[in-house]
């Protein structure tokens, strides 16, 4: 069931991915001579993402009641996000080049506006943690109604 409910909204989660990509990535590529730019570290773009996670949990008043979920879909965020990072990485390594992307906290504010235009304000995000409850993850079912994205 709660392969059902990400089914639910696949369409929503490929336009996030459209508009992250065409905001954050498309203008990092090279116009021009090529420049020098500074490495960048997953990690401390999950730290930025994790921290606006936590900003807005702590602004809907259930952040005790969800962190133990966050930290337990943090391994698995993580690991992902590894993954895509292993198999994206041929190209950088091959030929000693980086996107110029913008500070984590720009791509963190950037993917909050992505979300809220592809379905995932807090009408979208109520709707898939109120299926994930009603899937078996009963923890959520008190939590759900008083998420809120602003």
């Amino acid at each position: 069931m709660v392969h059902q409910c990400f089914q639910q909204v696949r369409s929503q989660v490929d336009s996030l991915i459209q508009c992250y990509t065409d905001s954050v990535f498309t203008p990092g590529c090279a116009k021009g001579a090529p420049q020098m730019v500074p490495k960048r570290y997953m990690e401390t773009f999950k730290l930025a993402l994790f921290t606006e996670m936590n900003k807005v949990l702590a602004q809907s008043g259930i952040q005790e009641q969800v962190i133990p979920f966050v930290k337990a879909g943090k391994k698995f965020t993580s690991c992902g996000m590894n993954c895509v990072q292993r198999a994206t990485s041929s190209c950088r390594k091959q030929h000693n080049c980086e996107l110029l992307l913008p500070s984590d906290n720009v791509m963190v504010q950037k993917l909050r506006t992505c979300m809220q235009s592809s379905g995932f304000g807090t009408a979208g995000v109520q709707q898939v943690c109120n299926c994930l409850a009603n899937a078996g993850a009963n923890q959520f079912a008190s939590v759900c109604n008083r998420l809120t994205i602003i």
